[in-house]
């Protein structure tokens, strides 16, 4: 049960870091004004 944990774990990783990432999320980073990315 733990090592099935662990696998499905390190899929959701691997998907989350290698993912496409969009333009919205892109132009969220580069906006000047992301105080709402500093989490505050």
């Amino acid at each position: 049960m733990k090592t099935i944990f662990l696998f499905i774990l390190m899929l959701y990783i691997g998907y989350y870091l290698f993912r496409p990432i969009t333009k919205k999320e892109v132009d969220k980073f580069r906006d000047p004004n992301n105080w709402s990315n500093m989490g505050l």
